[in-house]
């Protein structure tokens, strides 16, 4: 894929014009992997686009407020983010459909708060019109217990009406609540708990990330994510038997 980008800065802020002039399709998981879904997905279709259209397009002005950080773009092109449905031989079918999208972001930041809005409106080729929004808030609590380690503490509110479309869509109407807790040390040790959960059913999603650099050329990271409690009219039941637990060790040259 390849992404240009032309910034001009001006006093007031900074108006960004983006091109990708080409669309790869998603790569997909076997039903056996790790989040996947439960069939394979071998065709495509591209709805109010052609196939060999492939070029997207996007427009964002970004500007600071005194603690505010704030930017709107407008987006036309193809949605990589597709819909999924069975065809009559039993296979799956993603659906890439063009998507004209108005988005608006803003965060406020002090000595101890940092809150954050992400929201836009959608015009799909396919599903129509839908609106989605994350609103998310992070409260610092510095050297605790007299340590040199910082604790904060994490809430977000999901709401995306496009899951008719798109059933898979886990943000459809969810909450995130968790801590994160950094060492503040030279190797850049955090630790992430968390939790998501769907507000409409008694789905949970368990997320935890441990980051640190083992060596100057080594680091360690580990993650985890656990599906529990869910329910068959819930988007997180597709991946209810996805439980991981992940080790990575990166090598810097």
């Amino acid at each position: 894929e390849l992404l240009v980008q032309v910034d001009y800065f001006t006093e007031n802020g900074t108006l960004s014009l983006l091109s990708m002039p080409w669309f790869r399709s998603r790569d997909y998981s076997q039903p056996d992997e790790r989040f996947s879904l439960p069939v394979v997905i071998s065709q495509e279709r591209f709805v109010g686009l052609s196939e060999h259209t492939r070029e997207s397009l996007a427009l964002r002005y970004a500007t600071v407020l005194d603690d505010w950080d704030v930017g709107a773009y407008f987006f036309h092109g193809l949605d990589k983010n597709p819909a999924f449905e069975i065809t009559e031989q039993g296979q799956g079918q993603a659906i890439y459909s063009a998507l004209q999208q108005w988005g608006l972001d803003a965060q406020y930041t002090s000595e101890r708060w940092l809150g954050k809005l992400e929201a836009v409106h959608r015009n799909h080729d396919y599903g129509g019109n839908s609106w989605a929004y994350t609103l998310g808030g992070e409260y610092y609590f510095y050297g605790v217990a007299g340590s040199s380690k910082d604790l904060s503490l994490l809430l977000e509110l999901h709401r995306d009406t496009d899951a008719e479309a798109r059933e898979n869509q886990i943000y459809r109407n969810s909450s995130f609540v968790g801590s994160r807790l950094a060492w503040n040390d030279t190797d850049a040790t955090t630790l992430l708990l968390g939790a998501l959960i769907d507000n409409g059913g008694d789905s949970i999603a368990i997320k935890g990330e441990f980051e640190t650099r083992i060596h100057s050329q080594l680091s360690l990271d580990i993650e985890a994510r656990m599906f529990v409690e869910q329910q068959p009219q819930q988007p997180l039941y597709l991946y209810r038997d996805d439980d991981f637990i992940e080790v990575r060790l990166t090598y810097y040259l």
